[in-house]
């Protein structure tokens, strides 16, 4: 219904889809009673893929920093000039099936610009706010600066270098990247000096993109992080970041690693959400009776598949293990989705029926 609207309803659309809390952050689903789930085999439906069938995923946990920081009078305000300056264009993509893309991240480059900037010139931070949503790559950033007037040129040549350089090293991954810069109305007030470089660390030191891989042809991701949000607040400044992996040991190594950043920086650390990786059943029945089905609806037999991301099946099948379900297997089905957690997140309609078909299939052949 949202690729059929037109392009200003289907953007509300979305932006109020992206804003909606995660379901696997809501309390009501990581506590539900595992006792309620008593069937055999479980199928989700929370897949972007519809040529294979996913059984197996990385966990996820979503960490909150706050950064306390504060503001003062500009000092010499008639000797300042502001420069808004605004990143725009990144391809963005899912924090986790799309971090293996190495795409560059609006956070990120930020940091690297306000660290290149101070070799030109001092200044001051006014504003600063980069990413939405912590299961995204943030694809947009904004900053609000005030430096002294009489380096005004140094600024503009550096800013056109800089605009130059980031469309060179990103031209295959974000070929839209787009740097531009107006002045700004006056400031009245920016950040100490301490928060700003506290805010400099945190930015350029918290963890983000792939760590390691499962495979040696790296093809399949086995740890990363996304560092998906950075606003303003009453208190400072607002990070998510957000780890995926397929072993929980990388993930341990992943936690201690934002800890000690946020330690370094004098930030508070939370892990507000935590899901196990889907194990892989390397010899589940269930996902073979599935192929079986599969194979004269759509034509061929389909390939088992573990993503990179987080879906909530391992969780519900870890509950059903605990509470002596032991025989409980899942997998999960999908339809073609297209730039996936993007204003541009689209499904191929047609993949919709056939996906129906094998579940309605599945449905009526699987035995119980």
């Amino acid at each position: 219904i949202i690729a059929c609207g037109n392009q200003h309803l289907y953007e509300k659309m979305c932006l109020e889809i992206l804003n909606r809390p995660d379901m696997i952050t809501d309390p009501r689903f990581l506590d539900i009673d595992p006792h309620l789930l008593d069937g055999k085999y479980l199928i989700g439906l929370d897949y972007s893929q519809d040529r294979n069938i996913l059984v197996g995923c990385a966990g996820i946990s979503i960490h909150a920093l706050t950064l306390p920081a504060a503001k003062v009078p500009l000092a010499d305000p008639q000797r300042k000039t502001a420069v808004k300056i605004t990143l725009s264009g990144l391809t963005g993509g899912h924090g986790g099936g799309d971090i293996i893309h190495y795409r560059a991240n609006a956070i990120r480059i930020l940091a690297e610009l306000l660290y290149a900037l101070q070799e030109e010139t001092s200044f001051d931070v006014a504003s600063i706010f980069a990413g939405e949503k912590n299961n995204s790559i943030p694809t947009y950033g904004e900053l609000v600066l005030c430096y002294p007037r009489e380096n005004s040129e140094r600024v503009a040549a550096f800013l056109e270098q800089t605009r130059t350089a980031l469309q060179g090293e990103y031209a295959e991954t974000d070929p839209g990247l787009s740097l531009v810069w107006e002045e700004a109305a006056p400031v009245q007030q920016c950040y100490t000096a301490e928060s700003t470089a506290h805010l400099m660390q945190m930015m350029d030191l918290l963890p983000n993109g792939p760590f390691n891989f499962i495979d040696k042809a790296r093809k399949f991701c086995k740890c990363s992080s996304n560092l998906g949000v950075l606003k303003e607040i009453d208190e400072g400044f607002y990070f998510t970041d957000t780890v995926r992996a397929n072993s929980t040991y990388q993930n341990i190594q992943a936690h201690r690693r934002i800890a000690g950043t946020a330690a370094l920086c004098g930030a508070s650390h939370e892990c507000i959400s935590y899901l196990p990786p889907w194990e892989y059943q390397r010899d589940s029945a269930f996902a073979k009776a599935v192929a079986k089905i599969w194979e004269p609806i759509k034509g061929y037999r389909p390939e088992e598949n573990i993503i990179h991301a987080t879906v909530e099946t391992g969780l519900l099948i870890e509950k059903m293990h605990a509470c002596g379900n032991t025989e409980a297997q899942g997998i999960n089905l999908g339809v073609h989705n297209i730039d996936v957690h993007t204003f541009n997140e689209r499904m191929e309609l047609a993949t919709l029926g056939k996906t129906f078909e094998v579940l309605r299939a599945i449905l009526e052949q699987i035995e119980a």
